[in-house]
């Protein structure tokens, strides 16, 4: 016989599949502009109607619990039509193009920061098939990730505000292992099958009672509309300036991984304040819109994750509080470099007594990483070996496990935009976790003279070092009394180390000289010299 305890608990299930079916689909229709719900008795119309239906419907919003009002936001103190929904509040903003003239407020920020105003505790990273969120510092892994990506993902859902914890549901004091972002609270319920194993929090239900009394909401009218105060600074004629960008600078190339930006610009001063507009663009063959926001109340802005390596750019403009709109600034072009040559060089620890990890050698071939060690000696460098491995992304972690000798794990970063600074965290079998940080080694730190620290020396004595750009010319001269001889000069673009670079004057035996530095300082110079007629000598020189 069937157990009735079951079959009620499926019900709910079932009437949840078959909405998600009766408001699925990707070409939608609209047989009707207005439904009313009888299990609330709150009807949506219009626009909050059709996101409703175009954005998860019953699953994902919830039913009405109230009708359409007008309501003060708790974010920026602008008025906009509002209408509650379980799990989630439509805002109306007409001055936005679609899709954004329908907004949701940010209920999961509301809650969390109340709920939890020095963060909740017990936290823990999912990093199953997950992504890192380095605009909040959180990873989304398991089962919630793929509801994030199925369900909306930045526009329904916001960013992640925490990681997994467990915690009691207000609603039927059950404990759940739970995630807050900015615009839901999602939760893991394995009991169920899926796709209703993830569930989503009450937000609009929890916020609704808290604002509007704690009585069913189904009961409860809709709240009149708020009396609107004039300010007492009228309205300008004129519309606030074009905002001056400030950061990224025209043209700058990104060497981060994911594909991340923050757009920064200097605040705007008006009478009664402003908000801000931000457009950004993908060059794709031809611009196409990539992401639009507005009503920023910070001149600043992180986007979600570029498509590729390619052409962006972005603009922003400022909208009067009580007033006109003012004009958009120029265009700013922006690309992303984040394959793997851009790791490819000399990287010196900037720690120069560290006792560590003091040099790395890195070299692509396509895809393909070689990582070269060097720790610190005595002074100098000792050569612990090296490993490939292809490259897929940051983070990139690569392990040495030489036979007989303490294992290393090193995961790269990239540390600065420019590329030019690298983060690594060992993990040693017997020296633990340390975390250093490198400089790219550049031609400029070669300039100078060196003169061989062996006074007593019947080979090279002396090298004079310059650059232009990327290209090094050195000049050497070898042992000659009274003075040292000039041997000459050649030159050859530097790609990092060893640097390579061969004499071969005619009539006269060749040298070929490979250099590299010394000391993590820069001011030790080390140069095996391969001669024709002498052989295989090795220097030091310092400046």
């Amino acid at each position: 016989m069937p157990n009735p305890l079951r079959l009620r608990r499926l019900v709910p299930l079932l009437l949840l599949a078959v909405l998600a079916l009766l408001f699925s689909g990707t070409q939608r229709t609209y047989a009707q502009d207005s439904t009313f719900f009888p299990e609330t008795g709150h009807t949506v119309s219009g626009l909050f109607l059709h996101y409703w239906q175009d954005h998860g419907a019953l699953p994902q919003q919830g039913y009405p619990i109230s009708e359409e009002f007008q309501e003060k936001s708790d974010l920026n103190g602008q008025t906009y039509t509002v209408q509650y929904f379980e799990r989630a509040v439509f805002e109306l903003h007409p001055e936005n193009q679609p899709p954004y003239n329908v907004l949701l407020s940010q209920l999961g920020k509301f809650r969390y920061d109340k709920k939890y105003p020095g963060g909740a505790p017990n936290q823990t990273q999912n990093k199953t098939n997950g992504n890192f969120f380095p605009q909040t510092n959180h990873w989304v892994g398991g089962k919630f990730w793929q509801y994030w990506q199925q369900h909306g993902g930045l526009a329904q859902q916001g960013y992640p505000l925490s990681d997994e914890f467990t915690e009691v549901s207000d609603l039927n004091h059950q404990t759940y292992t739970v995630q807050y972002f900015e615009r839901a609270v999602f939760e893991l319920h394995p009991e169920n099958q899926p796709p209703y194993d993830v569930l989503l929090s009450q937000l609009g239900k929890f916020q609704y009672q808290a604002k509007y009394g704690s009585g069913s909401p189904t009961n409860t009218p809709a709240p009149s509309a708020p009396t609107v105060t004039p300010t007492n600074t009228p309205a300008p004629a004129n519309p606030p300036a074009a905002p001056a960008l400030a950061s990224p600078a025209n043209g700058a190339v990104l060497r981060v991984s994911p594909r991340v930006a923050t757009f920064t610009w200097d605040p705007v001063n008006y009478p009664g304040g402003v908000a801000y507009n931000i457009e950004i663009q993908v060059n794709t063959g031809s611009w196409q819109p990539f992401a639009n926001q507005s009503n920023l109340t910070n001149p600043t802005y992180t986007m979600a994750p570029f498509p590729g390596d390619n052409q962006g750019r972005w603009r922003v403009s400022a909208n009067a509080n009580s007033g006109p709109v003012g004009p958009w600034s120029d265009w700013r072009t922006f690309s992303f470099n984040t394959g793997a040559d851009q790791y490819s060089g000399t990287w010196l620890n900037e720690d120069t007594n560290t006792g560590g990890v003091a040099k790395l050698w890195i070299s692509n071939s396509g895809q393909t990483l070689n990582v070269h060690w060097f720790g610190a000696c005595g002074g100098g460098f000792c050569d612990n070996g090296s490993e490939s491995k292809p490259y897929g992304g940051e983070p990139f972690v690569v392990v040495f496990a030489p036979p007989g000798f303490p294992t290393h794990e090193f995961t790269i970063t990239l540390d600065d935009d420019a590329g030019n600074r690298l983060k690594v965290v060992d993990v040693g079998s017997a020296s633990g976790t340390n975390t250093y940080y490198f400089h790219r080694a550049t031609a400029a730190m070669y300039d100078g003279v060196w003169d061989n620290v062996d006074g007593s020396t019947g080979g090279v004595v002396r090298l004079v070092i310059s650059h232009t750009g990327e290209t090094l010319t050195v000049h050497w001269y070898g042992a000659c009394s009274p003075n040292p001889c000039d041997n000459g000069s050649q030159s050859k673009e530097y790609k990092g180390e060893p640097f390579t670079i061969l004499f071969d004057p005619p009539g006269f035996p060749t040298h070929e000289f490979t250099i590299t530095f010394d000391d993590i300082a820069g001011t030790r110079l080390k140069v095996i010299d391969v001669g024709s007629a002498s052989g295989t000598n090795t220097y030091y020189f310092s400046k």
